[in-house]
């Protein structure tokens, strides 16, 4: 009643850092009864629909979304090796791209057999300074540059479909990621990014 009073119109309903979501019951119930409350009070009702759900995510597991961050390795006389590489709690699962610096700050890119990574430990088979673009797996982000995961927003919809919905709400799930210095990386995202500027951004990243 209050939002009302204050002069709203709609509400728009979004389930966030709790432990239900909008694809068990207790969600499901808790989206009705506020549906079920803006009817009575003639306020429209919105959802927001989330980035990605868990749940989806484990049963379309390549449907996760990847990103890479550059590490700095220096490698002497063949015994330096950097261990614990983590980026928010996540080991790398993968060397992404390598580039080895030349004379006059200038850099050439290297084959990927040139670096090793065990266990996250990171060292490379000849001596140098490389630039080091480390692959990192997000459990629960999906990658929005595959199309497949468009299924997961049909499937959002299907689940409120007794229900009727004056609008949806979503951010934008495709602009990257806000971590730092960190840039997408699964492998859709990088045939869109070729198809458009026509080279491959794992060659010039």
């Amino acid at each position: 009643d209050d939002i009302k009073d204050v002069g709203y119109d709609s509400i728009c309903l979004e389930l966030k850092n709790c432990e239900y979501n909008e694809f068990d019951n207790q969600g499901k119930q808790a989206v009705k009864f506020v549906y079920n409350e803006c009817v009575k009070r003639n306020l429209g009702f919105c959802k927001i629909i989330p980035h990605t759900l868990p749940c989806f995510l484990s049963k379309h597991p390549v449907l996760r979304r990847k990103i890479t961050r550059c590490v700095r390795l220096t490698q002497l006389r063949s015994s330096n090796t950097i261990e614990n590489i983590s980026f928010e709690n996540c080991l790398p699962t993968g060397v992404l791209s390598v580039f080895r610096f030349k004379e006059g700050n200038t850099f050439e890119k290297c084959a990927l057999n040139l670096i090793s990574l065990n266990n996250g430990k990171l060292s490379a088979k000849e001596d140098g300074e490389y630039l080091v673009y480390l692959e990192f797996l997000r459990e629960n982000e999906a990658d929005y540059a595959n199309k497949e995961t468009y299924s997961f927003l049909d499937k959002f919809l299907e689940t409120f479909s007794d229900l009727k919905l004056d609008g949806i709400a979503m951010d934008e799930f495709g602009a990257g990621s806000r971590l730092d210095k960190a840039y997408l990386a699964n492998e859709s995202f990088f045939s869109l990014f070729q198809k458009k500027y026509k080279y491959d951004l794992r060659d010039k990243i």
